[in-house]
């Protein structure tokens, strides 16, 4: 089955990237160092959400849709 999930463009994903990366490196010291890496661990569930932002309002198939919502769920 193919997914028709619209996706962003491969710099962009570059950009996010490197924004995660900047985050990590900022937030290696400080005092609220763990709740930091808590919170970056988190975020590390979305990195692979290479879906367009509206991919929702784009997809009109609904079993597409719901394929896009599971693989958005936190585990």
């Amino acid at each position: 089955m193919i997914a028709r999930i619209p996706t962003r463009q491969e710099y962009n994903i570059v950009v996010k990237m490197k924004n995660l990366h900047g985050k990590w490196k900022a937030e290696k010291t400080g005092a609220s160092k763990r709740r930091k890496e808590i919170a970056f661990v988190d975020s590390l569930d979305d990195l692979f959400d290479v879906a367009e932002a509206d991919a929702m309002k784009l997809i009109n198939i609904e079993e597409d849709r719901k394929f896009l919502e599971a693989q958005r769920e936190k585990s």
